[in-house]
């Protein structure tokens, strides 16, 4: 058996090899005699301090018998400790750009591969020796602000002369065309998501525009679910019909009734109404739940317009999501109880829970399963493992690309970067099957090395991490197809302080704001718990209407310094105008 599996990979490998001679046409790649030439590639990403030169080699050399077959391409690994990297990276940029890099004469047509030949007469391929500062294929530091400053803004420089700045773009080779169909990696458009790949372009709502990277691709987050109780529901006489029962508002009346039920004293005093509060969609800036924020659809998206933070009382669709919660408050006069363990031995109406493309099948023998919210992708989660080629390997960047593919698309090369050697690195536990380290002489960030859903499972994953990789990442996969990339996701947000802001007495600066506005984020339910007893403090009359009331919030939250002060429009450094002015130049202002 061992035997016909080697023969058959001998035989894939011969297959790829010859589709690559066909597909690479490229001079700088084909010898006179029409033979691929050897190619010899380097990689520059980021490794931990305990990493050793053996260890690193040994994994060089594990890579390389599968490259070498599949692409007649030798990898070079140039792993650097992450306080290092980037002097390095820098270094060798610098040493390209000044010309200080030998030429490539190894890789002419006076070396091919009939030019050295064994004992027994037989061509030996060589491959050409990495030269020093040679970068072909790296790592872009993380961060949205490196990614555009290594793709776009990294050789821009100020002119002594005019003292204006003269745009020479970044060191990142346009790979936009390497996507294309019959083009080396068109592949990768069935593992990447492009509404991730998009903005790993010049222009995020552009997808014909310069793409500057591959991200790796990985887990970005579960969903909101609303679970409705089947028994409970048919009991007060609700029809459900999945033609127009798809969010919580066609809940509302039966949660409305369920609660008034509900409590101390009445019919049904042990049932719990509703658990947990709705997400309504909320963003900011920061990434974290905020009363200065924005709502956004399930199915968003930066190019329909701006995205402008605000006071969350003045959007429409979060006054709606507090008026549903309201609602069901003020009948039983109980706030949804707030929690991450939800007791299913109790009985409720519903519940807001957070889960992958399971979940329906999970809960659907006892609840209605109804997506509330999809999972939101930030920009911790795109600029994050993105590997680029330089402009320095223009001549190979076919040859580059196919070891791009095969990083995110070949499973024994995605876990020989990630993990290193087996026996040598880490083990396989027998009875779990888990990757178990067994030394930290090769430490890599298992995010930034490749495509997450090709990862072998390690005994440090989390337990959702163990299931969602335990049928190959398919959940996982699903759940990514539902996702958005928050309309943030490309925004720099900065905490600096202007000198005119010094002008008003109420004017915070936003490194203060920023922290309060997630506090009063957490007050919020309880803001809304009072509705039924609030009394205006001039009249002293009660307050009719949930929209009154909720107006009354506004304008107490426009009157707090933190919010004020952050959602102004005549601050420069305020987010809201920091957003409004950075969507202006990267977009030109909101499409029509």
């Amino acid at each position: 058996m061992k035997h016909k599996l080697s023969v058959l990979s001998a035989l894939l490998a011969l297959l790829a090899l010859v589709f690559v001679f066909t597909a690479c046409g490229d001079d700088g790649n084909v010898s006179s005699g029409g033979m691929i030439k050897p190619r010899t590639v380097t990689i520059y990403s980021i490794t931990g301090d305990s990493t050793t030169d053996e260890a690193i080699k040994q994994v060089e050399d594990a890579l390389n018998k599968i490259t070498e077959p599949l692409y007649k391409t030798h990898v070079v690994l140039r792993l650097y400790p992450e306080s290092e990297y980037e002097e390095v990276l820098k270094a060798a940029i610098a040493a390209n750009e000044n010309g200080d890099v030998s030429v490539d004469v190894d890789n002419s047509d006076s070396v091919t591969a009939d030019t050295v030949v064994n004992e027994y007469g037989r061509p030996l391929t060589v491959y050409p020796t990495a030269k020093e500062n040679q970068l072909d294929i790296f790592l872009i530091p993380e961060g949205v602000e490196n990614f555009d400053y290594y793709t776009k803004t990294y050789l821009n420089y100020v002119d002594p002369d005019t003292h204006e700045t003269v745009e020479m773009g970044g060191v990142a080779f346009d790979i936009s065309s390497n996507l294309s169909e019959n083009s080396e990696g068109y592949l990768l458009n069935q593992y990447i998501p492009a509404k991730v790949l998009d903005f790993c372009r010049e222009n995020s709502i552009d997808s014909a525009s310069a793409l500057y990277g591959i991200p790796s691709n990985r887990y970005y987050g579960d969903a909101e679910y609303l679970l409705i109780n089947k028994e409970l529901l048919e009991a007060y006489n609700y029809t459900y019909d999945p033609a127009t029962m798809t969010d919580m508002y066609a809940f509302q009346d039966f949660l409305v009734d369920l609660a008034a039920d509900c409590g101390p004293g009445k019919s049904r005093p042990d049932t719990i109404p509703l658990y947990n509060t709705p997400s309504m969609n909320l963003v900011s800036v920061t990434g974290k739940k905020s009363v200065v924020a924005q709502c956004v659809a399930n199915n968003a998206s930066v190019a329909s317009g701006m995205f402008t933070p605000m006071n969350i009382f003045a959007i429409p669709a979060a006054q709606k999501g507090m008026g549903f919660v309201s609602a069901i408050n003020v009948s039983g006069g109980i706030m949804p109880r707030v929690t991450d363990n939800i007791d299913f031995d109790t009985e409720f109406g519903a519940a807001f829970v957070y889960g992958n493309a399971s979940t329906v099948e999970k809960y659907a023998d006892d609840y209605y399963v109804i997506l509330n919210s999809v999972p939101l992708i930030e920009g911790e989660d795109i600029y994050k493992g993105i590997y680029a080629i330089s402009n320095y390997a223009a001549d190979y960047v076919d040859r580059c690309m196919e070891i791009l593919v095969c990083l995110n698309t070949n499973a024994e090369f995605r876990n020989l970067f990630g993990y290193g050697v087996e026996n040598m690195n880490y083990m396989i536990d027998e009875e779990t099957g888990y990757v178990v380290k067994t030394n930290d002489t090769y430490e890599m960030d298992l995010e930034t090395t490749g495509n997450m859903f090709l990862l072998m499972q390690n005994s440090e994953m989390t337990e959702e991490e163990l299931v969602l990789s335990a049928n190959g990442w398919a959940i996982a996969k699903e759940t990514n197809n539902e996702a958005i990339v928050s309309p943030y996701a490309k925004f720099v947000f900065s905490t600096a302080y202007n000198s005119s802001d010094y002008g008003s007495a109420t004017y915070v600066p936003m490194s203060a704001a920023v922290p309060q506005l997630e506090m009063l984020y957490d007050e919020i339910w309880t803001w809304i718990a009072e509705f039924p007893t609030y009394v205006n403090p001039d009249s002293g009359e009660k307050i009719n209407t949930f929209n009154e009331y909720l107006l009354v919030l506004q304008d107490q939250l426009n009157n707090n310094p933190y919010v004020s002060s952050a959602s102004s429009a005549d601050r420069s450094t305020s987010i809201r105008q920091q957003y409004t002015n950075w969507y202006g130049v990267t977009y030109g202002g909101a499409p029509a």
